[in-house]
Formats: structure tokens, C-alpha cells, sequence
């Protein structure tokens, strides 16, 4: 079953409010927040993150998308999920 963007930002958003809520409330999360300078997640905490969604989402995000880029901002993630 395809998500909307919609729906997958939305459980994105979601993640991040429950796995970093005092970051979550030092910042305004948005499509352009950057997990790692935005949310101080560091890379082991982004590889957890990414196999979080792997999970949630029931998907496998491709190696070459496992990267720093991916990282950038919330929407770049959404893009990710949307496309598999």
C-alpha cells in the first residue's frame, strides 16, 4: 500500500517528536529540519533512525541512499519512502 507524502512526513514527524522530544522542543520540526545539525543525531543515531523507518514503513532503503544527503531534511526522507 503506497503512503501520500502526506502520511509518511507525518509519521516521520512523529518518530522524531517521541525519539528526541527535548530537541522536538528547542526547534520547530519542519520538512527542511536537518536530522543531524537540527536534531544532534549523530551516526549511529542515524543509522538506528533509518532502520526504524526500514521497519515502519516495511521497506529497505538502498544502500546509496543511506548517506549523509539523506539526512539533509525531513522531506528528502519522505521523497526516499515515497519512491520505493
Amino acid at each position: 500500500m503506497t503512503k501520500s507524502k502526506e502520511e509518511v512526513f507525518n509519521k516521520i514527524y512523529e518518530m522524531l517528536k517521541e525519539e528526541y522530544s527535548q530537541e522536538c522542543t528547542d526547534i520547530q520540526l519542519s520538512g527542511d529540519t536537518n536530522l543531524i545539525t537540527d536534531l544532534m543525531m549523530n551516526s549511529v543515531d542515524a543509522l538506528e533512525f533509518m532502520l526504524r523507518l526500514e521497519q515502519e514503513f516495511d521497506i529497505e532503503i538502498p544502500d546509496e541512499e543511506l548517506n549523509v544527503e539523506s539526512l539533509q531534511s525531513i522531506n528528502y526522507l519522505v521523497n526516499i519512502i515515497t519512491k520505493l
